[in-house]
């Protein structure tokens, strides 16, 4: 996998959880539908990948004073192929499996 590195450097680990994702879906009122990507385990929109990233980067245990939503996107490079690699990899999507 990729490594998702933040502009100021900062290495980002990534595990996606319930909690975080009901949390984030109910609180954020223009959030996508997290839980249909992550149950057909497709997107190609890229906002949802950032929620997801976004919802695993809460997950990773990356900082005591998480970034909001809105200073993770600030933070984050624009690199779509990458993006897309780790949502992958953090909702399981492991083109060898049969679901």
């Amino acid at each position: 996998m990729k490594k998702y590195i933040l502009k100021n450097g900062k290495e980002i680990n990534f595990e996606l959880n319930y909690k975080n994702l009901f949390k984030f879906q109910s609180n954020n009122p223009n959030a996508k539908d997290l839980i249909a990507a992550v149950s057909t385990k497709h997107t190609i929109d890229h906002e949802t990948v950032m929620q997801i990233l976004y919802v695993g980067y809460l997950g990773g245990n990356n900082d005591e004073n998480p970034l909001s939503y809105e200073e993770f996107l600030d933070s984050s490079t624009f690199d779509f192929k990458r993006d897309l690699e780790i949502f992958s990899n953090i909702i399981g999507n492991n083109n060898d499996e049969k679901n």
